[in-house]
């Protein structure tokens, strides 16, 4: 007689608990997007053995399969189109059974997650934000530089004012034009004044 005996592994093999997973985008390969997915198996039932994961274009109906993966609880995956909905799910593995996740969708171009910048970006970034500040330097300079220009240009003198409204005989010296006269000629005019009005002496002939 003969007994038929199975082995332990195959006694034990059954369908994994549903899984869940969580998503990070990386650095872009060469204008491709990729991401990295981490598997979250269930707490609450048999989590499996291991898991592989499942991508496609949101609207198409043929599912991509990547490895299966063994040694880690994570799968890079890679090679997507910039600027395209993607649908994922896991998988977890148990010999035979495998149980899906919910699907996600990933935007390839989305902001939710956390995102991990590439070098170049962050580049870009501060030689952008030196232009900035060098800019916003030269118009406060230009601007002091006005207001600097219009404080000198409204202190004017007398002379100056007197020149601008074509007056050219302006005394060099200071003082004022009415009272910088000579006093020569003023006691001239009086003299030939009273010249004029005094009456001539009459002459020894006249008589």
């Amino acid at each position: 007689h003969y007994i038929e005996k199975t082995t332990l592994k195959d006694a034990v093999n059954v369908a994994p608990a549903t899984p869940s997973f969580s998503w990070e985008q990386l650095p872009s390969d060469n204008g491709l997007a990729k991401f990295r997915i981490n598997w979250l198996p269930s707490t609450e039932g048999h989590p499996g053995t291991h898991f592989f994961t499942m991508h496609r274009i949101k609207g198409e109906t043929q599912w991509i399969r990547e490895n299966e993966e063994k040694n880690s609880d994570y799968q890079e995956v890679g090679g997507l189109d910039p600027e395209t909905a993607y649908e994922f799910r896991v998988v977890s593995v148990d010999g035979h059974f495998n149980t899906e996740s919910a699907t996600q969708e990933i935007d390839t171009n989305t902001v939710e997650g956390p995102i991990m910048v590439a070098n170049e970006t962050v580049a870009n970034a501060g030689w952008f934000i030196g232009m900035m500040l060098a800019l916003a330097f030269i118009i406060i300079l230009f601007i002091i530089m006005c207001i600097i220009r219009r404080n000198r240009g409204g202190k004017y003198d007398v002379h100056d004012r007197e020149l601008a409204n074509g007056r050219r005989d302006y005394p060099e010296e200071g003082g004022f034009h009415e009272y910088s006269q000579p006093l020569d000629n003023k006691s001239a005019g009086r003299q030939s004044v009273s010249s004029a009005n005094k009456p001539g002496v009459e002459s020894d002939t006249d008589s």
